[in-house]
């Protein structure tokens, strides 16, 4: 059967299609445009096609016209323990496709600011570039070797930080040459961030220790005790604010001074990961209590900026705002933002993913058959309706 699908820019595809296709496959004969993630919607007689469903099933035959609705996808991409990362529709729950190309676990995964590039780390020793639309192969990041703790792109995408063994490296991600080597630190270099305005580093090691560098010159700049190990660090994504995780504890400091602002209490086992939302105004953990939790932050920085109700000799606890609590008490591994909409993500031991909604607490969809456990998850960084390019 042959069907004619004409875009609302006025482009016309005929598509020779079986019966028993799905939106899935017609996505595939239908040409993509330009390198930007576009997602299809087809519409027949005013109504949209179902996903899943066949286009027998949905009432079309030979000589069917479609209308055709390019939106941007709102993606995220799971590093599954068996060395496989994929990309869903955030949205739908389906999977747009899946890379394999690791010899052993993917422990990381990210998208660039700019949403072209995926990145993939793994206990291989090596991090891997992809293209973000469709998952070709673009290109190794090899010199380290210790598996990969993290990973992180610039704020304007022409680099990415790594971490392993006790030293970072910054690379170029035009040639894929590693451009410092940034070493010091006595244990395991286990995080690191960008500054938002990409000129300085962030790195967090076993040894207790958040070290800041230069990123032109690749020079130390200064030194912040953390206390514990600091298994995870992050900036906020605007200001001069960043947080350090270690065990159960989680700070929060006001960089340019080192002054630690607040604590969070009120998880019962390790926290496992913890991320700023996209205005800076909250940060979700997830922890090994089974228990995902939303806190405030809003409030503690403005506590902050008005110096003279601050305290700096004493760190302020931070609200718990909402639990998000797994299928029966499940270990919660990570958790984050999603920047499309009020919505969090959480990845349960249990192989699950839950999409909860941040104005009601409800789960809004569950995806599930990871078959190794999802060991990190990322958001694109941007989505919505977006006219394809002529």
């Amino acid at each position: 059967m042959r069907m004619t699908v004409t875009s609302i820019s006025g482009e016309t595809f005929c598509v020779d299609c079986q019966p028993w296709w799905t939106t899935a496959e017609l996505d595939v004969h239908v040409p993509k445009q330009s390198n930007v993630p576009f997602g299809n919607q087809y519409l027949h007689g005013g109504s949209i096609l179902a996903s899943g469903v066949s286009l027998l099933e949905a009432g079309l035959a030979d000589g069917a016209q479609l209308t055709l609705i390019r939106t941007r996808c709102a993606r995220v991409a799971t590093a599954i323990r068996d060395g496989v990362t994929a990309v869903w529709d955030e949205l739908t729950g389906r999977c747009l496709f899946a890379i394999r190309g690791h010899s052993g676990e993917v422990w990381f995964v990210c998208f660039s600011s700019d949403g072209g590039y995926l990145l993939t780390a793994s206990s291989d020793c090596t991090v891997k570039l992809w293209d973000s639309v469709g998952g070709a192969w673009l290109g190794d990041l090899e010199g380290h070797k210790q598996r990969l703790r993290s990973a992180v792109f610039s704020p304007d995408s022409t680099k990415v930080l790594t971490t392993s063994d006790c030293t970072a490296r910054l690379w170029d991600v035009s040639s894929r040459e590693c451009i410092l080597a940034f070493n010091g630190s006595a244990s395991v270099v286990t995080s690191c961030a960008f500054s938002p305005d990409g000129a300085t580093l962030l790195t967090g090691s076993l040894d207790g220790t958040a070290r800041f560098w230069d990123v032109a010159g690749g020079s130390f700049l200064r030194l912040s005790d953390a206390i514990s190990e600091v298994r995870s660090i992050a900036f906020i994504p605007r200001g001069s604010f960043l947080l350090t995780l270690s065990g159960h504890d989680l700070q929060i400091w006001e960089a340019s001074q080192g002054v630690k602002l607040g604590v969070l209490r009120g998880h019962h086992d390790a926290i496992l990961a913890a991320q700023f939302s996209p205005d800076g105004n909250a940060v979700i953990t997830a922890s090994s209590d089974g228990t995902a939790r939303l806190w405030d932050v809003a409030s503690l920085i403005m506590s902050f900026a008005n110096l003279d109700r601050f305290n700096p000799g004493h760190a302020r606890t931070l609200q718990c705002i909402q639990t998000f609590r797994g299928r029966d008490g499940e270990i919660v591994r990570s958790a984050a933002f999603s920047p499309h909409g009020p919505r969090v993500l959480t990845a349960a031991i249990d192989r699950s993913l839950h999409l909860w909604d941040l104005r009601t607490g409800e789960c809004v969809s569950t995806f599930s058959g990871f078959g190794g456990g999802v060991l990190s998850m990322a958001f694109s960084p941007d989505a919505g309706p977006q006219q394809p390019q002529r």
